[in-house]
């Protein structure tokens, strides 16, 4: 099960840095807007790269912490990349 888990981490990080060449793709084109309402205030207060830098950092984080918890942690690692792989795939189809 460790070893489950270490892969979906690297895959949420993989997935995190996909978000953010995706985002910025899509946004950037004016075919999409941040539809997240937190992540558009944190790109007005922030600026674009600050913000997607700092979900980074705390998505990663929730990663880390999750894979220190057996079983409620592997799904919640499943759940968060299933998520992401869900935005990625959004967001490539805006650009």
């Amino acid at each position: 099960m460790q070893t489950l888990s270490y892969i979906l981490f690297v895959a949420l990080v993989i997935l995190q840095f996909a978000d953010i060449y995706t985002t910025y793709r899509a946004i950037s084109s004016g075919k999409a807007y941040e539809a997240n309402p937190i992540m558009n205030m944190a790109f007005n207060i922030f600026g674009f790269v600050p913000a997607m830098l700092l979900k980074l950092v705390i998505v990663t984080g929730v990663g880390i912490i999750w894979m220190q918890h057996s079983l409620i942690g592997l799904v919640m690692l499943i759940a968060l990349v299933a998520f992401y792989i869900w935005v990625v795939y959004n967001n490539s189809r805006s650009i």
